[in-house]
C-alpha cells in the first residue's frame, strides 16, 4: 500500500517551547532532558495536524518517523492518542543513537524497502532531510498544507466512475 511518512516535531507537535526550556546556560539543547517522558508530554498539537492525519491516512498508509529517542516512546504514544492522531507506528532512534536525523531517518527507511513510501512530510530544520528523502526517490513536503496542494495528494481526490 502506498505509505506518507510524517514526522512528529514541528509537522504535528510544537516541540519549540520544549527545546527552548532545555538550554543550559550557554544555549546549548540538553538533549537527555529534551527526550524525557516529563518533556514531551508537555508538547502541544499543532491546529490542524491531528485531523490532517486522519486525513491522510483515509487514503494512504501512515508511519510516523521522528528523530524523537525511544527514550520518550511512552509519553509519544500518549500524545498521539490524547490528542487523537491516526493510530499507526512510530519509528524513533533508539535512545543511544546521537547520529544526525537524516542519518536515522535514512536507516529506518532502508530497512522498510517494502513498503510503498510515496512522501514524507518533514519539516526539515536542518536543512539535509530534503536532499535524503529526494535520494531515496520519496517526494517531500514541509507541511502538511504543501502536501494536501500535491498531486500526490490531488490524485486519490479525483472521482473516478
Amino acid at each position: 500500500m502506498k505509505t506518507v511518512i510524517i514526522d512528529l516535531d514541528g509537522v504535528c507537535f510544537d516541540s519549540i517551547p520544549r527545546l527552548e526550556r532545555c538550554k543550559d546556560e550557554t544555549g546549548q539543547i540538553n538533549w537527555d532532558r529534551a527526550f524525557s517522558d516529563a518533556e514531551v508530554s508537555g508538547d502541544l498539537p499543532l491546529v490542524g495536524a491531528a485531523e490532517a492525519t486522519r486525513k491522510i491516512e483515509n487514503e494512504f498508509m501512515v508511519i510516523y518517523l521522528t528523530g524523537r529517542s525511544t527514550k520518550c516512546m511512552l509519553s509519544t504514544i500518549g500524545s498521539l492518542g490524547r490528542y487523537n492522531f491516526a493510530n499507526k507506528p512510530v519509528m524513533m532512534r533508539m535512545s543511544y543513537d546521537t547520529r544526525p536525523d537524516d542519518k536515522v531517518k535514512r536507516e529506518h527507511i532502508e530497512n522498510l524497502k517494502v513498503w510503498n513510501f510515496v512522501a514524507a512530510i518533514d519539516d526539515d530544520y536542518s536543512g539535509k532531510l530534503k536532499p535524503m528523502y529526494e535520494s531515496l526517490g520519496i517526494p517531500h513536503f514541509c507541511t502538511f498544507e504543501e502536501f494536501f496542494q500535491s498531486a500526490i495528494w490531488k490524485e486519490t481526490q479525483e472521482c473516478t466512475y
